[in-house]
């Protein structure tokens, strides 16, 4: 009881400690692990936030960008429906113009459409027609020092020929071509501008007649309202700017801010790229390099916030329009970016206080909940430790009276340490008193028989190396006196070693009466041999009678003769080979009964159907004596590794049994049936007779030892007994009888069938 309440702070105090460390260490690795987690999940929102940003002003400077697209688009559209108009009214004059004129020169007709087409100019005579022939030379313009000069000397700003340009606008088979090129204006001789042209080609003169309007003033009136539409909407947040380029490469006013939609305002003044941010670097010039080489670009600076005077960082997006020579830039600053982290980190902070809180208040209410349950154990255990002593007390009392009931003593033996454990049962049967001296396996080993020794040693040699279980019957010599013993032991292997566990029986008792039994056993054997060996004499005397009578006969017929002077050498070998024949059946004979009787108990490969063929031929002058019929239509040629005699012998017991039966039926027709066949892995015997059947009140005795219903004289009761015996102990088989009803012949008969099972598997 002392040693248990030592164990009060192992089983309260120890698992409560380890609870709360527990607690403790997995609450921290909680909140430490919440804490990670909730920090990755700013940086992800952050980075989310970042992109989202980051998509929201792509998004809203290419949906500048599309309506820029869209207005072009409009543009070119307007444009073109009015060249077309203005062309298809060239047309028409030309037509009526050559209709009522054919009887003049080309050059008159070219003059008289010329004159006609100079009245159409419009737009403040800034949209006119032209003339020219295939070879580009202008045959008719408004400005009189064109007149005569070949539109192939003047190139596009893209260096191509516009004479070339405006030809190869027809190419496609077109009635009407358009196509753009940059040109003067009547009277503005220092500068170009960008033309849309209209031109068709009048085959009956051969000459291409053209008119042109100017696509940016219509273009920008879409600009005036596009710029409106941007000033209209209200996003501090993130803005949007629109630049006129001057200069992509930059330098002093290479472009101007033309429209935004917060306090940005910078219409009056151009801008120039040598302008630093509060870090010092040329944010105009980097992004104006990022949009000549990528067309546009994101880019992180310094400029002031609106309704601030301190720079703050910003992020933006510029994307460069070359169609309109505009670059559109959206942005935002990070200081609104932070403060959306922010709120994050005070919601992520509030909640991970809470966590702690939580977490601190249930690990409280956990270990006193476990201190409670570990003291409500540690009652409940220590009544049942208090309990179970009383009971291993009584179990250990107990076993010591069984080991002395059953003569069963234990041993453990330390291989390293060399110490020996046995029970009082061992020192028992071993004559030993305990405590006297120290016992050694040497000691103990002293007292095994001379003659077991070796195979001791052997075994407990092979135990250790090989580390299997075994078990030996062996004797002890103790006080002159001879002990047999069943001695079983097994390895096991533990951190501390090799510890090798036993137990010895004493089966002095059991081994005396099993060898009485063997010896009875043995005995009924040699009684059931003996009954078998007169019923064999019996059947060698009536087999032989015919032929030694035939000898006698043949012997006396040619003494006879001799006497008489009668005899002649084919009566001497006629006779001779009679006398030959009968003796070599009567070897034949011998030879079948010699069989029977050789001691051999060696497995041997049989053919079932060929050992019960022998077995009848030993008894066929006995069935030949009552008419038995024996009938083996349905015999199989089975092979098996069996005892040939010893089946040989139960197959004589079983025949007999069915013979005497049907001697006592004295039916009118007797038979005996024998069927050999296969069930699964087992060769089935069955042998059936006609005799009726045994009576159900004893057919459950007919294996019992000494039990007939012959009289005395006429059975010993042994012959089943004997049948039961082999098959199942030398033939590792089985057998039964029952009563059965067949048919033979159309014929209902009933009797005994007696089923022998023999394994079919069983190796040499």
């Amino acid at each position: 009881m002392e040693k248990q309440n030592n164990y009060i702070f192992e089983i309260i105090f120890l698992p409560i400690i380890i609870i709360i460390f527990l607690i403790t260490s997995i609450t921290i690795f909680n909140i430490h692990s919440t804490k990670k987690q909730l920090e990755n999940q700013i940086k992800n929102k952050k980075a989310e936030f970042f992109q989202e940003k980051k998509n929201l002003i792509y998004n809203k400077v290419h949906n500048i960008n599309n309506f820029i697209k869209m207005d072009n688009n409009k543009v070119n559209t307007k444009v073109k429906n009015q060249l077309k108009e203005k062309i298809e009214t060239a047309l028409k004059i030309t037509k009526n113009i050559y209709k009522k004129n054919k009887n003049l020169s080309k050059k008159s007709l070219i003059k008289v459409l010329k004159n006609r087409l100079s009245f159409l100019t419009y737009n403040k005579n800034e949209n006119y027609y032209f003339i020219f022939d295939k070879e580009g030379n202008i045959l008719a313009h408004p400005e009189k020092d064109l007149l005569g000069k070949n539109l192939n000397d003047y190139y596009d700003t893209d260096n191509i020929k516009i004479g070339s340009k405006l030809i190869k606008s027809l190419s496609n088979n077109e009635k009407i071509g358009f196509t753009q090129y940059h040109f003067k204006k009547p009277n503005i001789k220092n500068k170009v501008f960008l033309k849309a042209i209209a031109v068709m080609y009048f085959k009956p003169l051969d000459i291409y007649i053209g008119t042109l309007v100017y696509p940016n003033e219509i273009l920008n009136e879409q600009k005036e309202d596009l710029v409106k539409r941007i000033e209209l909407s209200s996003d501090l947040k993130e803005y949007i700017l629109l630049f006129n380029v001057f200069n992509i490469k930059g330098g002093k006013g290479f472009a101007q801010l033309i429209a935004s939609n917060n306090e940005e305002k910078y219409f009056e003044k151009k801008l120039d790229d040598d302008i630093k941010d509060e870090k010092g670097n040329y944010y105009r010039k980097d992004v104006l390099k990022l949009l000549r080489k990528n067309g546009e670009c994101y880019y992180k600076y310094w400029f002031k916030k609106p309704g601030s005077n301190v720079e703050k960082e910003r992020y933006a997006y510029f994307y460069w329009n070359k169609q309109w020579n505009w670059i559109i830039t959206s942005g935002f600053y990070f200081e609104d970016l932070d403060a959306q982290i922010d709120k994050l980190k005070n919601e992520t902070d509030s909640y991970l206080s809470e966590l702690i809180i939580n977490s601190l208040i249930w690990g409280l209410i956990f270990c006193l909940v476990m201190i409670s349950i570990s003291t409500t154990i540690f009652y409940k255990i220590q009544r049942r430790i208090n309990n179970n002593q009383v009971r291993l007390i009584k179990s250990q009392e107990n076993l010591k009276k069984a080991q002395k009931i059953s003569k069963v003593g234990s041993w453990s033996y330390s291989y390293e340490t060399e110490d020996l454990i046995l029970s009082d049962e061992t020192y028992e049967l071993f004559g030993i008193e305990k405590d006297k001296r120290r016992i050694s396996s040497k000691y103990l080993l002293s007292f095994v028989h001379s003659d077991d020794k070796r195979r001791v040693n052997v075994l407990l040699d092979r135990l250790v190396k090989e580390k299997k279980a075994y078990e030996i019957i062996h004797r002890l010599v103790i006080n002159n006196k001879i002990k047999w013993v069943n001695n079983q032991c097994e390895v096991f292997v533990e951190k501390n070693g090799m510890i090798i566990v036993g137990t010895l029986q004493d089966i002095t008792e059991k081994y005396e009466k099993d060898k009485k039994i063997e010896e009875q056993s043995q005995l009924l054997f040699n009684q059931s041999k003996m009954a078998a060996m007169g019923e064999m004499i019996e059947n060698i005397a009536h087999q032989w009678r015919q032929p030694l009578s035939a000898i006698s006969i043949s012997a006396s017929g040619l003494k006879l003769e001799s006497e008489y002077k009668v005899l002649d050498n084919n009566k001497i070998e006629e006779t001779l080979t009679n006398i030959l024949d009968n003796t070599k059946y009567l070897s034949n004979t011998i030879d079948d009964f010699r069989k029977y009787f050789v001691k051999d108990k060696n497995l041997a490969k049989c053919n079932i159907k060929e050992v019960y063929k022998n077995t009848i031929k030993l008894l066929k002058p006995k069935f030949d004596t009552l008419n038995i019929e024996i009938k083996d239509e349905e015999c199989e040629d089975l092979f098996t590794y069996t005892l040939e005699n010893e089946l040989v012998q139960c197959l004589m017991n079983i025949f007999n049994n069915a013979h005497d039966a049907l001697v006592k039926n004295k039916t009118d027709k007797k038979y005996i049936l024998i069927k050999i066949s296969k069930k699964y892995d087992n060769i089935i015997i069955d042998i059936r007779d006609n005799a009726g059947g045994i009576d159900n009140n004893i057919i459950q005795k007919v294996f019992e030892p000494y039990f007939t219903t012959k009289h005395k004289s006429q059975g010993t009761g042994i012959g089943l007994y004997m049948t039961q015996e082999i098959v199942i102990k030398h033939l590792k088989g089985f057998i039964k009888v029952e009563n059965v009803k067949y048919e033979i012949d159309g014929i209902i008969y009933k009797g005994a069938s007696f089923k022998i099972s023999l394994p079919q598997e069983l190796k040499k």
